[in-house]
């Protein structure tokens, strides 16, 4: 029970984690294009240069760290698949055993 609720802690957490970072890349890249929209009427380029510099950072420290994560919980996964796996060939392992047993004593 209270491996589930780490396993559902980690999962929400991930989830909001790439949720802030997908809004933080949106609001960047929002912003470069208001700066972008607003170069092609006006002669600030170092407040486009600037932008687009941002959220290009922005956008690939999002992605590097949705893919951390992502493989983060994978491995978690995926160990506990195993884990489980384990269990149940143990368990198998030990009904053959009482099986042999029982036929033993007949």
């Amino acid at each position: 029970m209270r491996e589930e609720m780490r396993r559902e802690f980690k999962k929400k957490m991930v989830s909001y984690v790439l949720a802030a970072l997908g809004l933080i890349a949106s609001l960047s890249w929002n912003d470069t294009l208001k700066a972008f929209f607003g170069q092609l009427f006006s002669n600030h380029k170092d407040t486009l240069l600037g932008n687009l510099i941002y959220s290009i950072l922005v956008t690939l420290i999002a992605v590097v760290n949705s893919i951390y994560l992502s493989h983060l919980f994978k491995d978690d996964v995926e160990a506990k698949k195993k884990d489980k796996e384990e269990d149940a060939e143990g368990d198998a392992e030990g009904d053959a055993e009482g099986d042999a047993e029982e036929d033993k004593n007949e």
